[in-house]
């Protein structure tokens, strides 16, 4: 069993040291270069169209800012928050009611806008183990939208002696992440409410496999000073384990305070309503 650390903070000490005033390391931005090619392009063949045939007409009065939508630049820091209005049935859905109507397939292509600037950050990550949550808002459950996000530095104990089984894996794994470094894609205004959530609720998150089998993980979950099992789906491929379940009730955990500090700085945004389900996905490389 090793413990091994997801940022090594000697190691960022001396970068930090060695770029001197830079905040972008070289290898950042070939990181930033390769995201932006791929997603130009995605941009440039599938949702320009899109949004030149039903967004930009209700957008032509704002002459300048990033809500003009009228090119890849402008999309790109705030596509969480287009999906969000065009997936929702509420008054601020987008296109709002009585304008031309996006089809299920055009809203698609925004999200597949999305998931190719995630999966490129993805590939681009050297971390053994990444862990995304998914939560929900709006107060209609039929019209929820997702919001999605990660954490940068996690503490990580597996079974790197696994063998010929890959399940191993997990056998005794414990992770603990630092709720500080939560992040939510490339938007920081909403990555900096979930860290002031989270200063008003947990410094930590403690997970830890009790047991499994072919199909299952059973993972006991501390936050806040309490814990829970949450029982985890099991799919395994060449490259990767992955682990997918649903913490059911975030007030198990006395997030109260910390909800309403939530409400407090961006409840406008959501209706004053997040949903106490939260999805997470854990993905482990295998050697």
């Amino acid at each position: 069993m090793l413990l091994k650390k997801g940022r090594n903070v000697l190691t960022f000490v001396i970068m930090s040291i060695i770029v001197g005033c830079s905040s972008d390391t070289e290898e950042d931005l070939r990181g930033e270069e390769k995201i932006n090619k791929e997603a130009k392009i995605f941009y440039q063949n599938n949702l320009k169209s899109i949004i030149d045939t039903k967004c930009i007409s209700c957008h032509e009065y704002h002459q300048i800012g990033s809500s003009r939508y009228d090119s890849y630049k402008k999309i790109k820091p705030v596509i969480h928050e287009i999906l969000d209005r065009i997936e929702t049935k509420s008054i601020n859905m987008m296109p709002p009611a009585g304008a031309k109507q996006l089809t299920m397939e055009e809203k698609l292509v925004f999200r597949q806008f999305l998931e190719t600037l995630t999966s490129i950050e993805d590939e681009d990550t050297d971390n053994k183990i990444q862990i995304k949550w998914t939560a929900f808002k709006y107060p209609d459950f039929d019209t929820r939208v997702s919001v999605c996000g990660n954490f940068d530095e996690i503490s990580y104990t597996f079974n790197e002696n696994y063998g010929d089984v890959p399940i191993d894996i997990i056998k005794d794994a414990e992770v603990i992440i630092k709720t500080e470094t939560v992040n939510v894609g490339n938007n920081e205004e909403r990555s900096k409410n979930i860290r002031h959530f989270f200063s008003f609720f947990t410094p930590t998150i403690r997970g830890k496999v009790t047991k499994y089998n072919a199909e299952n993980a059973y993972i006991n979950f501390e936050m806040n000073g309490i814990e829970q099992e949450v029982i985890f789906a099991i799919t395994i491929n060449d490259s990767e384990l992955l682990l997918k379940g649903v913490i059911p009730d975030m007030s198990f955990f006395n997030w109260q305070n910390a909800y309403d500090e939530l409400n407090s700085i961006c409840g406008e945004h959501h209706q004053n309503k997040l949903w106490n389900d939260i999805a997470i996905e854990v993905k482990i490389k295998l050697d």
